[in-house]
């Protein structure tokens, strides 16, 4: 029997043949290199971790080599919550090694998406390892730094703190955030089944360059010094608030400075309200009776009277509605312009400044910057607040003679009184001295702030005065020539209605006989008087002639 196929047919079937075969060949080239790229990359994808390598932050010394913050080696704990199957029995093992309750970690583990989830950064390396040696699935660890400051709140304020994250968040650590906090960089982790890494899987997509090292002008010795002796007469006085600056006129440099509270940068958790905020750089007050010298320079620089002009200063004086009298009551007398400075009389002061004239004031005060910043390297440095001009009143002009209706900060009257220490330049108050890795000075510029240079020495002997014969006594140190100046600034309310019986007491100062001319500001808020912080003032001093080794000229 025999079939008999027509050519026709064999065609067909030959053609649905190839048809057939064209087809799978082109799903293979599909597969095999249209779809191959892409299904490369989702394997690899499923595979990868990405995370940041954070750099070793710079270290921050005082000026004798101390190390006041370093960062050391630490780990970051994070999971992949894919491979996690025991969300409870997982977070109870790492609360037992890690701290807290299971609850504390949940969040972190549970969310199966994810593949990349923080547990607990910045954990010490011993801390670490123990959870390593738990052998807990889905979790890992990484390189990591922590920082740490040695001497707790010592300097806490000046020094500053830093976030999670590594940023800067308040004092040094801020300022100098950009040359100490360095470049992170980008890890690039695959691993296998079960998270097991891959044998050259790692890769570093962007380097970490390091921060650097500086060095601050303070001594942590003298630091710690002003910071307890401020604690100590705070309680003493029973004032809200102390502050004190120690800085060397001659170059800028700032030895100590603190305000109350204190800040442990290690501890943030534990902070006071304003403890970060380092009041007598970035906070202004009404200077009061120190202000006077700023009156009694203009005068002497424009010659409109000499330290023994007699000016004849009754009991009270009027000014618009208003009455002006001294602190304490008095009869008529009359006083030389160094009596007036030495017994710190607010109408002398008034009367003498009018002699010079309110316009000559004025212009003084800009000359001399009370209204700008000092350029201190300090988060907050602000400038004081002066009245236009044109808006003075008789009563405002008196009262900004001796130190009310105009705002400064401490930090601004140590410029003034250290250009009197200096020849009549202000060098640009600093906390930094040195990169280290650079090895390089950061340098500084001045600023003339006296321009009449007879006049200086004249104030100069005018202060000493007031430790010798006026409201200063308390603060003399024998041999030294202490030159300085009280003040007793008032305080108002929430409504700006003075307070009565409490004061913002103040006393800058320095040693105008020594090869170092060293000068110092205390203040304190709501105390009793003005002579409440001289013997502060003293204590402080007193030590750090100790400590620098300061000696007496002649």
């Amino acid at each position: 029997m025999s079939f008999n196929v027509s050519p026709k047919r064999i065609y067909a079937a030959l053609a649905i043949f190839g048809v057939l075969v064209l087809i799978i060949l082109l799903r293979l080239f599909y597969l095999q290199v249209i779809d191959a790229e892409a299904k490369t990359k989702e394997a690899i994808a499923t595979r990868t971790i990405r995370y940041d390598t954070m750099p070793k932050r710079g270290a921050i010394y005082d000026r004798n080599g101390n190390v006041l913050a370093y960062s050391k080696e630490a780990k970051t704990i994070y999971a992949n919550p894919s491979e996690i199957e025991n969300d409870e029995e997982v977070a109870t093992k790492l609360a037992k090694v890690l701290g807290g309750g299971a609850s504390d970690y949940i969040d972190s583990i549970n969310n199966k998406k994810l593949k990349f989830s923080y547990v607990k950064r910045r954990v010490d390396v011993e801390v670490a390892q123990q959870l390593k040696d738990e052998n807990i699935k889905g979790i890992y660890f990484q390189e990591d730094q922590k920082r740490v400051y040695p001497y707790g709140q010592v300097a806490g304020q000046i020094i500053g703190a830093i976030n999670i994250d590594g940023d800067g968040l308040c004092g040094v650590e801020l300022y100098y955030d950009d040359i100490l906090r360095g470049s992170s960089g980008r890890t690039v982790r695959q691993q296998g089944n079960e998270g097991m890494p891959i044998p050259g899987g790692v890769l570093q997509e962007t380097q970490v360059i390091d921060g650097q090292d500086i060095m601050l002008s303070i001594d942590v010795e003298l630091q710690q010094k002003v910071e307890n002796t401020l604690v100590e007469w705070n309680q003493k006085l029973g004032s809200t608030s102390m502050h004190s600056i120690l800085m060397d006129p001659t170059n800028g440099e700032i030895y100590a400075a603190a305000s109350l509270p204190l800040l442990n940068p290690a501890d943030l958790s534990s902070a006071e309200e304003g403890a970060t905020d380092l009041k007598c750089i970035s906070t202004t007050y009404e200077p009061g009776s120190t202000f006077k010298t700023l009156a009694a320079t203009a005068i002497l620089e424009n010659n409109a009277m000499t330290p023994d002009t007699e000016v004849f200063c009754p009991n009270s004086i009027a000014a618009d509605e208003f009455v002006v009298k001294d602190a304490h009551d008095r009869a008529d007398q009359t006083f030389t312009l160094r009596q007036i400075i030495e017994k710190s009389s607010n109408v002398g002061i008034s009367l003498s400044t009018e002699r010079l004239g309110w316009d000559k004031y004025h212009d003084k005060l800009l000359q001399y910057k009370i209204n700008e910043d000092t350029g201190v390297d300090y988060p907050g440095d602000t400038g004081g607040y002066l009245l236009d001009f044109d808006k003075w009143s008789k009563i405002h002009a008196y009262n900004i003679s001796f130190g009310q209706g105009v705002t400064v900060t401490p930090l601004q009257m140590c410029r003034f009184y250290s250009s009197l220490a200096n020849g009549g330049y202000a060098k640009t108050p600093h906390f930094l001295m040195r990169y280290l890795q650079a090895e390089r000075d950061e340098e500084y510029g001045e600023e003339e702030l006296i321009y009449n240079k007879n006049a200086i020495p004249v104030m100069v002997d005018m202060l000493k005065g007031v430790l010798t014969n006026g409201t200063g006594t308390h603060a003399n140190i024998p041999g030294y020539g202490i030159a300085g100046k009280t003040g007793t600034g008032e305080i108002s309310d929430s409504n700006g209605k003075y307070l009565t019986g409490t004061y913002y007491a103040s006393f800058v100062g320095f040693l105008a006989e020594a090869n170092v001319p060293m000068l110092c500001f205390v203040g304190g808020e709501r105390v009793p008087s003005e002579a409440a912080v001289t013997p502060v003032w003293k204590d402080i001093m007193s030590y750090t002639i100790e400590r620098l080794k300061i000696a007496a000229k002649g």
